[in-house]
């Protein structure tokens, strides 16, 4: 096969493939400007109730948004000069900065009770 016809056969399946692609995008949702609507409706829908989970995790929102960037620019230190695949590096780092921040909230914020008004929390009636 002479480069030219390799040229035209390599654009043709790019084109298929890109083709195909779309075309599985739209029979996946038609409109894609339905999708973001759709998935606050049924955010609203699953989430509109009280829950222990969704308590937990509205308390814990102004502290891990605090302390997060410290997790953040610590786990890029430690795994940033490692030689592995920027995924994988990317991947570590999210990890890192979730655990760090929600362990921190949990052992450290919740439990210390004068330091929870530095993180935006009420301190606790420890009698009763």
């Amino acid at each position: 096969m002479n480069p030219r016809s390799y040229l035209m056969v390599s654009a043709l399946e790019t084109a298929w493939s890109q083709q195909l692609w779309q075309s599985f995008l739209v029979q996946l949702h038609p409109n894609p400007f339905v999708c973001v609507p759709e998935f606050c409706f049924d955010v609203v829908k699953y989430l509109n109730h009280p829950s222990k989970a969704l308590t937990y995790l509205s308390q814990a929102a102004y502290p891990v948004y605090i302390i997060h960037m410290i997790f953040l620019f610590l786990g890029s230190l430690l795994i940033f000069p490692l030689d592995i695949d920027v995924h994988l590096q990317f991947i570590l780092v999210v990890l890192f900065t979730g655990v760090g921040c929600f362990v921190t909230y949990e052992f450290i914020i919740r439990r210390v009770n004068f330091i929870r008004p530095l993180f935006g929390l009420r301190k606790r009636d420890d009698h009763g």
